[in-house]
């Protein structure tokens, strides 16, 4: 006679156990990673997985990529927090951008998380920004240029602000100023820019040097502009 079938007491289910989230640098692991292939909460797509580059810094990556070397060896002279940027950006004034600046200086965000930072317009800063307190602290360097800007259509038929003129005359005027001279990195920013200095600083703290200083790099942070293109790559 075929054997009786036993009927197995079901089992409690076990406990859940409270684990620590793990850290990196101060940023929790579930909040790691980035990039274009990133789909949030620390999550890559699939066919790509989230290296650490450093304690600060991860990025989603093909899988089928080696990792870099993380952390230890990237900045060898001075830890990343110890590497300093200079921030700056040109703001016009009867535009979105004055009232983006007083938001970030109220968050102590974007420019002004950077170590050193300069607001470039062609007005002063009382006439920049309507809050009197940060006139009253915000850097504004003055240059005497046009800041609006028309858009013509380039060899491809897309449309390109012709802004290098007045960015020509922005430059000019860091330079002479002479701040960046004591900070290890210069960035200009767009206004609208969203900045984390110290992701940045993870970016730039292990580049080469030459002849003891860091060599000009660009960075391109997206794609395509706000219409859509611009970045021809």
């Amino acid at each position: 006679a075929p054997a009786k079938a036993e009927k197995a007491a079901p089992q409690a289910p076990a406990k859940a156990e409270k684990v620590a989230p793990q850290v990196f640098g101060s940023i929790q692991v579930n909040e790691q990673c980035g990039g274009r292939s990133w789909t949030g909460s620390g999550n890559c797509t699939v066919g790509c997985r989230c290296v650490f580059v450093n304690d600060w810094y991860s990025q989603c990556r093909s899988s089928s990529t080696t990792p870099s070397t993380p952390s230890a060896g990237q900045c060898k002279d001075k830890p990343i927090g110890d590497t300093t940027i200079f921030c700056w950006s040109v703001v016009m004034k009867g535009s979105y951008e004055p009232d983006v600046m007083v938001q970030q200086w109220q968050l102590h965000a974007g420019l002004f998380a950077c170590d050193g930072y300069t607001v470039i317009s062609n007005v002063t800063a009382a006439a920049l920004f309507p809050d009197q307190v940060m006139a009253s602290k915000v850097r504004v360097s003055s240059i005497d240029a046009q800041l609006w800007a028309p858009a013509a259509r380039g060899p491809h038929g897309n449309l390109h602000v012709l802004n290098t003129p007045v960015f020509i005359k922005a430059w000019q005027r860091i330079i002479d100023d002479g701040l960046y001279k004591k900070y290890d990195w210069t960035l200009k920013l767009d206004v609208d820019a969203v900045v984390a200095p110290l992701r940045v600083k993870a970016l730039l703290c292990g580049r080469p040097r030459q002849d003891g200083r860091f060599a000009p790099l660009y960075l391109l942070n997206t794609g395509v502009d706000a219409m859509g293109n611009f970045l021809h790559r």
